[in-house]
């Protein structure tokens, strides 16, 4: 009965009620010119009342083959929480082994989709909650007996469960969570390892300490344990992936490329090396290969949110064989599917913005912002789009709200320095790009001083600011410095003159 109901709220054009008001007018209309009519037979009447709504039905029902009902995931975030006493990796391994046995007991959910990204972090539990997850916390502390740990699983309602344990019990422990997890989420469903096989604590705990020390920042620490946990499993593939990423944060980028393929090799089970190695392949700007990687992924897991932002960045003819053909397509999807996921919410912000689509690209933050009032990367975008608008004050605002949070921002300072030059408030504009270079912020603050200076009719200080741009150019292609050199030699030939 639940998929009747599915199919007739299909995601159709115009609805169940378009085939409704169909139907409806076709049976008024067949009814009337039946009884005012002299040439329509009885039996051609009563055959074509109901072949004619059947007909209506083909027609929705194919609609909704090619468009599915877009009914929301089931999503569930299982994160470590509070944990003194230097317990980080312990209860961070415990979060993440729960959270992979329920990926594996409930098909279709989305569960941590963060873990292994680099351009992911996992957002904080109020973002999540607001987001549409079910959230739960997973905190460790020492008792007073030494080797003896408290664990407890909670979750934002109150509902919690307290579970003793020693060292060393990560996977027996997420087990019992698993259970009360989907006890909370009514589900009886059966577990299965973590890791699609058995891996060893000693492993286990090599692999979370370095994964731990590679979010702290310590990459020669999370190098060796990794590469100890390698040593004692050569096949297992999440310690490859954080490898991957030590040497990648190194710029090392042969080795780690040559990590994500051992991690994908090994990784027999799951997408997730895959997927790790084609955003890799993306970033070093190997297109053809990452459209492939990406591609596995997406068509072996259909809710890979990062997969389909991934694929986004390909040419749009590259996207052809796919269900969602277009990036806009794939972002709206990746969006749904994972609200909390800002950067498939930037990039089709830029998507809609380019297409002329400012004031759509503007709901989009908005709605984002309703999750994650203070993210600084909204913000950012939110205030260009304010400013492609017309709306400096709005920008202003948005712009502020960053430097409130984060006040040495030098992003956040330069585009609200951007605002001020725009809206002709020149001496605090100067303020600001001066500030901008002290924070060795965007180099575009000199460009800007340039035409300060040059609209205050001080050639002499607009030319040195001019050419200081060129100088702190990128690339011949630099389209800022490129101008700034123009103005410089305008303003050169005039003092000729």
């Amino acid at each position: 009965m639940l998929d009747l109901w599915r199919f007739l709220g299909g995601n159709v054009p115009g609805g169940f009620s378009l085939l409704l008001v169909a139907v409806i007018a076709f049976l008024l209309v067949w009814r009337h010119v039946y009884r005012v009519g002299q040439t329509l037979k009885d039996q051609n009447y009563r055959r074509w009342r109901w072949r004619v709504p059947l007909i209506f039905l083909l027609i929705y029902f194919i609609a909704w083959i090619q468009s599915p009902p877009k009914i929301p995931p089931l999503r569930i975030a299982v994160i470590p929480g509070s944990s003194p006493g230097g317990h980080e990796w312990e209860c961070a391994g415990t979060a993440d082994l729960t959270a992979r046995q329920l990926s594996r007991a409930i098909k279709g959910a989305v569960i941590n989709p963060w873990e292994g990204a680099k351009d992911y972090s996992q957002p904080n539990p109020d973002v999540l909650q607001k987001a549409g997850y079910r959230v739960f916390q997973i905190s460790c502390v020492s008792l007073q007996t030494g080797k003896t740990f408290l664990y407890t699983i909670s979750n934002l309602s109150g509902a919690h469960q307290a579970f003793p344990a020693t060292e060393h019990a990560m996977v027996d422990l997420s087990a019992l969570m698993c259970h009360w997890t989907l006890s909370q989420l009514g589900k009886k469903q059966p577990l299965s390892s973590a890791f699609y096989r058995n891996v060893s604590a000693e492993v286990l705990e090599s692999y979370y300490q370095g994964r731990q020390a590679l979010l702290s920042g310590e990459l020669d620490a999370a190098q060796a344990a990794l590469e100890a946990a390698l040593r004692m499993d050569a096949h297992f593939w999440p310690a490859a992936i954080y490898l991957g990423r030590v040497y990648e944060t190194e710029g090392r980028k042969d080795s780690a490329l040559a990590a994500y393929m051992e991690a994908a090799r090994a990784d027999t089970g799951s997408m997730e090396a895959l997927l790790a190695l084609g955003e890799y392949y993306l970033r070093i700007f190997e297109w053809e290969a990452g459209e492939a990687a990406l591609k596995i992924v997406l068509a072996k897991s259909p809710t890979s949110s990062r997969a389909m932002a991934g694929l986004a960045r390909i040419h749009p003819e590259r996207l052809k064989d796919l269900r969602l053909n277009s990036p806009q397509e794939l972002l709206e999807e990746a969006t749904r599917l994972d609200p909390a996921y800002a950067r498939a919410r930037l990039q089709l912000a830029d998507q809609l913005a380019d297409q002329g689509f400012p004031e759509s690209a503007r709901k989009l933050l908005f709605e984002g912002l309703d999750f994650d009032p203070v993210s600084i990367d909204l913000l950012l975008k939110l205030g260009a789009i304010e400013l492609q608008l017309g709306h400096p004050e709005a920008a202003r605002q948005a712009y502020e709200t960053i430097l409130k949070k984060d006040p040495l921002n030098a992003i956040g300072l330069f585009n609200l320095g951007v605002v001020d030059y725009r809206t002709k408030q020149y001496d605090q504009a100067i303020r600001r790009f001066e500030a901008v270079q002290g924070l060795q912020g965007p180099v575009d603050c000199y460009y800007y001083l340039g035409l300060i200076y040059q609209s205050q009719g001080d050639p002499v200080r607009a030319k040195f600011y001019f050419q200081k741009r060129w100088e702190l150019r990128s690339s011949d292609e630099d389209a800022f410095a490129v101008k700034a050199r123009d103005l410089a030699s305008q303003l050169e030939d005039k003092n000729v003159k």
